[in-house]
């Protein structure tokens, strides 16, 4: 930010503009109430909203603002390349320091890594030390915890057999048990199977017998109806025959006349004998009898 510098002069050219312009409000207020306060209208406050200056004095404000700023712009750049001066020895001391320090650091980390490694080393020698001896121990240890293992397993396997003997003979007891159980269940389920099936065999012949009843009355019927027809169809043929006289059974003496009509007409213009026609008479009666449906 550039900040420009005034005179003294310039300060007291300012209150004294100032001092005019409260006065030609003030003025400019006057001027306004005795205008309108005829109508009942009092004037407050005036705000001045633009304010127009002589060219030649805007000129020469901007003239001197321009020389303001050109000094001050001046003495930035100066304060500047001083500040980038002061800036870069600092930044040089810095790093010269830094440098000398870092060298410093590395030549005690060094030191402290050269005890470190001496320490770690002998560290490490005493733990291998401590390694072999516990792998000793670790090896006594060991034989003698098989040896207690290999005791403890015989005796496991010893008991372990009599328990599996146990076991065996339990479980060939239960499954003789469940054996029976299961032979049982069977028989019975036989039994009841055979049970069914008989029953489902009598209600089978009896659904037959009962068939065949029923097939022997259409049988017996069919051949009732089959006989009637051949009846029918004789007693057809007969009434077709001219030379066939049918008579009703239920009538004798009509029969018997017809008869006695039929043998005359066959004698006709001879005198037969009376045994003649009795004997004709009696082979008709006894053909007709043959005839006549039940």
């Amino acid at each position: 930010v550039l900040t420009g510098t005034h005179d003294k002069v310039e300060v007291r050219r300012a209150e004294k503009a100032r001092a005019q312009a409260v006065r030609a409000v003030h003025e400019m207020i006057a001027r306004l109430n005795r205008q309108f306060h005829p109508q009942g209208i009092e004037i407050l406050d005036v705000i001045i909203t633009r304010v127009q200056l002589n060219p030649e004095i805007a000129n020469q404000m901007t003239e001197k603002t321009m020389v303001i700023s050109r000094q001050a712009e001046q003495r930035m750049t100066q304060m500047s390349q001083m500040q980038e001066l002061g800036f870069s020895e600092e930044l040089t001391t810095l790093l010269q320091a830094y440098s000398e320090e870092q060298d410093g650091e590395k030549a005690q980390g060094t030191k402290e890594i050269q005890v470190v490694t001496k320490t770690l080393d002998l560290q490490r020698a005493e733990a291998a030390k401590q390694q072999a001896a516990v792998a000793e121990e670790a090896g006594v240890s060991v034989q003698m915890i098989n040896a207690e293992a290999r005791k403890e397993t015989s005796k496991l396997v010893v008991g372990s057999g009599a328990v599996t003997t146990g076991l065996v003979s339990a479980a060939e007891a239960e499954a003789a048990l469940a054996r029976a159980e299961c032979d049982k269940h069977v028989a019975t389920a036989l039994a009841e199977a055979e049970l069914k099936v008989a029953q489902n065999k009598s209600k089978a012949a009896q659904v037959v017998n009962a068939a065949e009843e029923k097939a022997s009355q259409m049988l017996a019927a069919r051949r009732a109806f089959e006989t009637h027809e051949m009846k029918i169809g004789v007693y057809d043929a007969l009434a077709a025959n001219e030379k066939v006289v049918i008579a009703d059974a239920a009538g004798p003496r009509a029969t018997q006349a017809l008869l006695s009509e039929a043998i005359l007409a066959g004698h006709e213009g001879r005198d037969p004998a009376r045994a003649r026609v009795v004997a004709e008479a009696a082979v008709m009666r006894n053909l007709a009898d043959n005839l006549v449906p039940p």
